[in-house]
């Protein structure tokens, strides 16, 4: 999960910062801006969700242009979700918030102020061309692990101004799971094998358990304008 408070990296400990909360840290050794985590939120296995999305085998092009924001903790199927998506939501586009963050975290490793600035920078290049793309017409499917902290919901606010240049509706998702079956997800072989191919997910099961205990993940009910016009649903 990125959020500027919290340094996660693979198999270290957690150490959480009030003032350094990175902005949305998905799965890779991630930083998180995020408060104190209440579980009051029924849990979603992730098999059932899938197969929510399964049962759609077709989705319509134009028409559904929207932008659609997977946000959750490391490892709850966020990527493999938006994959299952694309491969049948005609002329979608797929943003994982990797394409964003493992690029800086090779140019300036670590989660210090150096890091977050070119991170704020590689998202105002890439979200600026998604707002003029023409030849888009179907979803942007996003992926994102942002808190419930001011400055998660600022970079939340970046993901939404995308659908408002574009006049498309923006959907968010908080996509969760029970706490056993995220912990055997963040230690698959595919997600291992892709920490070690340089992509920096989570894979330190212990320091998803801070995250789950200590955080929450973005509530439309502490959002202001950042949530205005915005579909969000759990």
């Amino acid at each position: 999960m990125s959020v500027e408070g919290v340094d996660v990296s693979p198999d270290t400990s957690i150490s959480t910062k009030q003032s350094s909360v990175p902005e949305h840290a998905d799965d890779a050794s991630a930083s998180m801006e995020h408060e104190k985590h209440s579980s009051s939120n029924a849990d979603v296995k992730f098999s059932e969700r899938r197969s929510l999305f399964q049962k759609q085998p077709e989705l319509p092009g134009p028409r559904s242009a929207c932008v659609l924001f997977l946000n959750g903790f490391p490892g709850v199927g966020k990527y493999a979700i938006a994959r299952v998506l694309k491969s049948v939501w005609v002329g979608s586009r797929l943003i994982d918030n990797h394409l964003l963050i493992d690029p800086v975290e090779a140019i300036i490793p670590g989660r210090g102020p150096a890091h977050h600035t070119l991170r704020r920078q590689f998202r105002r290049v890439a979200f600026d061309a998604l707002k003029q793309e023409t030849s888009l017409d179907s979803a942007i499917i996003m992926t994102s692990c942002a808190a419930d902290t001011p400055q998660d919901r600022e970079v939340f606010a970046e993901h939404v101004e995308i659908s408002r240049v574009r006049k498309i509706p923006f959907i968010a998702v908080n996509i969760i799971c029970d706490e056993e079956t995220n912990a055997k997800r963040l230690r698959s072989r595919e997600r291992v094998d892709e920490s070690g191919k340089g992509k920096t997910k989570l894979v330190d099961t212990k320091a998803l358990c801070s995250l789950r205990k200590d955080y929450k993940l973005l509530n439309r009910a502490n959002m202001t304008r950042e949530a205005e016009d915005v579909e969000f649903t759990t």
